[in-house]
């Protein structure tokens, strides 16, 4: 059995020297995809391949994420800014001819929407899947490894040196059902 991404074109584009992979199919207005944090464009499959008769589908991987070029820390920041910033140049490289429909979950929550409320007349419609782009209500609790990962000293060295956000600990206390 064929595997339905095996059917899309791959594409790569030089940001900095580094290679960013994407898929862009189909024909029509541009809905562009962003994916969360460790995961990659493959998760998008199911709807890449049920918008493209109707839309021109975009979905990028993050430097460091599927087949994107995976720079160690030395050469790469893994910055919110600069992830922010590889967005932007990767969606300019496209030349898209209208305003985006822009999907964003998990760690693409923050960049896609840092980059509408930076470029609003660039996109038209936002739908945001399971992000913590936003202000946890009062009422609500924070998931403990969020929280951990926003409060702790220790994070940015453990997250941005050493990958521990893609821990067994930190992927396994996210999966936990808190009732949020």
């Amino acid at each position: 059995m064929v595997d339905q991404a095996d059917q899309w074109e791959h594409r790569m584009a030089a940001v900095n020297g580094i290679n960013i992979h994407y898929v862009i199919e189909g024909q029509g207005e541009p809905v562009v995809m962003v994916h969360g944090n460790p995961s990659w464009s493959f998760m998008y499959r199911n709807l890449v391949n049920g918008l493209r008769n109707q839309f021109r589908v975009v979905v990028p991987d993050h430097i460091g994420c599927g087949l994107s070029d995976h720079p160690g820390p030395l050469e790469y920041p893994y910055t919110l800014q600069r992830r922010i910033q590889d967005f932007k140049k990767i969606l300019d490289s496209l030349n898209l001819d209208r305003p985006i429909s822009l999907v964003v979950h998990d760690w693409g929550g923050l960049i896609g929407l840092s980059y509408a409320t930076r470029y609003p007349n660039r996109v038209s419609r936002l739908v945001v899947l399971n992000s913590t782009a936003f202000h946890v209500p009062k009422k609500k609790a924070l998931n403990p490894a969020l929280l951990w990962c926003r409060e702790s000293r220790l994070a940015p060295f453990l997250i941005q040196k050493l990958n521990f956000f893609s821990s067994s600990w930190v992927l396994s206390t996210f999966s936990l059902d808190l009732n949020l």
